[in-house]
């Protein structure tokens, strides 16, 4: 097959569009074309088997906007495009407008909540909450139009495809790599324990992490974060300094360095937990690669109670606890549990491990949406 993927926003190292897909068509041996803005986290140098038909990157709300008429022209003029894959609803009309011209179908792959967390960033709380059943629906109607819908999560699919004929959960999980490192012992030799909590934001449930940090002082556990986007450059969250000096808490605080995603399996071999400590705005639609990612790496997690798919996964295999994690008490909890059943937080790791490999790593993932795209295809 040949497969362009058309993005408005998404750097072309991106872990899921890039790594994941993009890699892995490659690897399968389609064809792949990049359409989208010229921007990377970190990779330098760019995928030589990928053909690459990049736009000058602009920043903010009006950039992307402004960037779209030169992708409208990217993307009408591929040749033999089976499918125009789509990361971003906006990226959405672009694909199906070429599509028309070009004869090609579209997977529409739906990474978050649109109308919620996401637009109430971009627009803040009063504007995104009052334009959100508007999103929803133009969301949700533009998702009628393409040939396949895929979505991380089933929540997340059901919100805008509820009555789509073709469409798939195509998880955010890490590929089996990520599981075949050495299991560390740390968990249960009474070292300090590392609990990893990634990107130090606000939107990400820092500050609630920073207060729990303060309740257990005294306590051997550090929270393990990344509050830069390169060494020396400016905090992901412009007030984390700010915030963590003023609670006191760096003795239960391991600021880590920025890494390339092929070296997270290493960092997460570091730690004894891993916590997602998303809001309910944020939290309770979502199923975070980060999930997989600890899974995978076997350890025990802590996620919020409100987050319905991961809640669930966790209670239901016994891999780690609930917690609200909008309260810096019911985390600390959570993480006194840790540090007070250590032998019973290695079995729930070990459980982890059992269950990423036995379900949700990418490449089986991956295989079944490959056949539904080609059986689809051909059934157009």
């Amino acid at each position: 097959m040949h497969i362009a993927i058309l993005t408005t926003a998404h750097p072309w190292d991106d872990v899921r569009v890039r790594t994941k897909f993009a890699d892995s068509f490659v690897a399968a041996g389609d064809r792949v074309t990049w359409i989208g803005p010229d921007k990377a986290f970190f990779a330098t140098s760019r995928h030589g088997n990928i053909h690459w038909r990049l736009c000058r990157a602009r920043d903010g709300k009006v950039g992307r906007i402004v960037q779209i008429p030169r992708l409208v022209r990217a993307a009408i003029r591929i040749e033999g495009a089976d499918y125009f894959y789509v990361p971003d609803p906006d990226a959405l009309p672009i694909a199906l407008l070429a599509a028309r011209v070009t004869g090609s179908s579209v997977v529409f792959d739906i990474h978050e909540e649109f109308h919620g967390g996401l637009l109430q960033r971009l627009f803040g709380k009063r504007l995104g909450s009052l334009t959100a059943p508007l999103v929803k629906w133009a969301i949700s109607a533009l998702a009628g139009r393409a040939d396949i819908v895929t979505a991380v999560s089933r929540t997340i699919l059901d919100m805008y495809s509820g009555t789509h004929a073709a469409r798939q959960v195509v998880h955010n999980a890490p590929p089996a790599a990520f599981a075949r490192g050495e299991r560390g012992k740390r968990i249960a030799d009474g070292a300090p324990m590392r609990i990893f909590h990634g990107k130090a934001l606000a939107t990400n449930g820092t500050p609630q992490i920073l207060d729990a940090a303060a309740k257990l002082r005294g306590r051997d556990a550090q929270f393990v974060m990344i509050p830069y986007g390169m060494p020396g450059g400016p905090a992901f969250w412009p007030d984390f300094e700010d915030a963590l000096s003023s609670r006191d808490a760096e003795a239960n605080v391991a600021l880590a360095e920025p890494v390339q995603h092929s070296r997270i399996p290493g960092l997460l071999q570091s730690c004894d937990v891993g916590i997602i400590a998303y809001g309910r705005t944020l939290g309770e639609s979502s199923l975070p690669n980060r999930f997989f990612e600890y899974i995978a790496a076997g350890l025990p997690v802590i996620v919020p109670s409100y987050a319905t798919e991961m809640a669930s996964i966790v209670k239901d295999h016994r891999i780690g606890l609930t917690v609200d994690a909008e309260d810096p008490e019911s985390i600390a909890g959570g993480i006194v549990w840790m540090l007070e059943n250590r032998e019973e937080a290695m079995k729930m790791g070990e459980r982890a491990r059992e269950l990423f490999v036995d379900r949700y790593s990418w490449e089986p993932t991956f295989a079944r949406l490959r056949r539904f795209m080609s059986e689809t295809r051909a059934g157009r």
